[in-house]
């Protein structure tokens, strides 16, 4: 259940924090320079979905083998 919620909501966080780092180390900043740092930020969470995917993939596998598992204990019985 933490992977599938860290790989729901990690993108979103990833973002506020790096809004919230650029904010608190440059203050408002000219439209070149946000423009530069949404760049960065619109990546960064491009690499997070793409992490929030493998994640839930796993995830996903995880659950499969658990199920399957527990489905042939079951009819062992």
């Amino acid at each position: 259940m933490v992977t599938i919620a860290a790989s729901l909501y990690l993108p979103s966080h990833i973002s506020v924090i790096g809004r919230r780092a650029y904010y608190y180390a440059l203050g408002d900043a000219d439209a070149a320079t946000t423009k530069s740092v949404v760049d960065a930020i619109q990546s960064l969470t491009q690499e997070a979905g793409k992490a929030t995917q493998a994640a839930t993939e796993t995830a996903t596998k995880i659950v499969e083998t658990v199920v399957g598992h527990s489905t042939g204990i079951a009819g062992e019985l």
